[in-house]
């Protein structure tokens, strides 16, 4: 059974159908007192102004096991050498976490997938020094 939402949004068998062109929510993430918050309800693209060392990054609203979350989250660099501790549940390729850049104004971008609720993420480098 199809439900119709609008001219271009369908509910189809569990399925949901968006209007080509559709956009993700982005937002920014805030670093208080070295951490960081990721509401997945909220958005899906976090901006993040580098100004901070983070030591904990919480992600809220991920799908339960079985459906897939993801994420990008960018980096906005402020000139100093900055840190980030990343969960041990996200696995970076060779099993080693990207160095940020620290040069004033440049972005590093990342983009994280789970299917199992959260379990583990998947960690990609999109982009560095941009």
């Amino acid at each position: 059974m199809a439900i119709k939402i609008n001219s271009s949004t369908v509910i189809d068998d569990n399925k949901l159908f968006l209007p080509n062109n559709s956009a993700e929510v982005s937002t920014s993430a805030t670093i208080t007192a070295g951490a960081i918050t990721l509401d997945l309800n909220a958005a899906t693209v976090f901006t993040v102004a580098l100004n901070a060392n983070i030591t904990t990054i919480t992600i809220t609203n991920t799908q339960a096991a079985g459906r897939a979350s993801s994420f990008v989250l960018m980096f906005t660099a402020d000139g100093t050498a900055r840190t980030v501790t990343w969960p041990a549940s996200f696995h970076w390729s060779g099993g080693t976490a990207p160095t940020l850049t620290a040069t004033n104004g440049k972005e590093d971008i990342f983009v994280f997938f789970t299917v199992d609720g959260g379990t583990n993420w998947q960690a990609f480098t999109s982009g560095q020094n941009l």
